[in-house]
């Protein structure tokens, strides 16, 4: 119980959003990353063995998932993502041929939900919106996304600790969110000319970059202690300098 309380406060496990049966999964995998903590038999369970190819897959990307935010990628290895998937080191090379690719698979999904977020909060403007309140808006909401979201915190954090080792780490995480997400709201902005934006792509990369680099100095860098701000303030204030 007390592991499970630990691994919701770091945000391995997003209760607000998170699927029961994709948290019996993911539980069945920390059971056998700690099967001596729980009391429990760390063998592969032969539920598994019947699985279709498929729904292996699955599990084994949510084990590694769960591995990669907890101890990061150069610490998590093939055999532990074997142990927290319930399954043989064999059947993870069957579905992925090393740690990297599990990692942009792992982290294509994570982006994938986060840029959803984004179109969401953008399409959800009404045309005859006030300009510099549909910008708000989009900003209050993403912020809200990222800010509440522990498992892409802990990707992000992951990232920006490991990127000089390994750069692919970076490069992915840029592929697939960065540059999706400036083109977004860029594609945006060009579709409301009402705004008079000279530059829509440098403008996004501020937009988007104000509110990540937010999100890291305050939730991961602890600067909600040390140099506070009221998400409020910071939206009102972008939005102003962007809508004079």
């Amino acid at each position: 119980m007390v592991l499970f309380i630990d691994l919701t406060f770091h945000g391995i496990f997003d209760l607000s959003s998170l699927n029961p049966d994709i948290f019996v999964r993911q539980l069945d995998g920390i059971k056998f990353r700690y099967g001596q903590a729980f009391n429990m038999s760390s063998q592969t369970p032969k539920s598994t063995e019947f699985l279709k190819s498929k729904d292996k897959a699955e599990i084994i990307l949510k084990g590694a998932t769960v591995e990669f935010l907890a101890n990061g990628y150069a610490a998590t290895s093939m055999d532990r993502i074997a142990v927290a998937s319930g399954v043989s080191k064999a059947t993870v090379y069957k579905h992925f041929k090393n740690k990297q690719q599990l990692f942009k698979v792992s982290m294509k999904k994570l982006a994938r939900e986060k840029l959803e977020a984004i179109k969401k909060s953008i399409n959800s403007q009404s045309p005859q919106e006030e300009p510099k309140t549909a910008l708000n808006n989009i900003a209050t909401k993403l912020l809200l996304n990222i800010g509440n979201d522990y498992n892409f915190q802990n990707l992000m954090r992951i990232v920006l600790a490991e990127s000089g080792r390994s750069p692919e780490l970076a490069i992915i995480y840029v592929n697939n969110f960065v540059k999706p997400a400036i083109n977004i709201l860029a594609n945006y902005l060009k579709s409301h000319h009402q705004l008079n934006i000279s530059d829509e792509e440098a403008t996004a990369r501020i937009f988007i970059g104000t509110l990540v680099h937010y999100v890291i100095l305050q939730n991961l860098l602890y600067g909600n202690e040390i140099v506070p701000l009221k998400p409020k303030c910071l939206v009102n204030t972008l939005t102003g300098l962007i809508v004079a």
